[in-house]
């Protein structure tokens, strides 16, 4: 599984389950709504620091995207 597609799955699935819409979520993120919605369809691969803050913001473990990137 790719990593850019695991990542927006973990995180719609995410978001979905904290009742928050992409509008909420990319405020509190402080990314543009475009550029959450295409991180969240995984036509963009976020840069390190912003995928850590989505990986807090969503209590996601990077643990498990290691293998996913090698």
């Amino acid at each position: 599984m790719s990593f850019a597609y695991k990542f927006s799955k973990d995180i719609c699935e995410a978001r979905q389950r904290m009742g928050l819409t992409q509008e909420q979520c990319a405020e509190a993120l402080h990314l543009s709504i475009r550029e959450f919605q295409n991180i969240e369809a995984g036509r963009f691969t976020p840069r390190l620091p912003t995928f850590l803050r989505i990986l807090d913001f969503f209590g996601l473990d990077f643990d498990d995207y290691r293998e996913a990137v090698s």
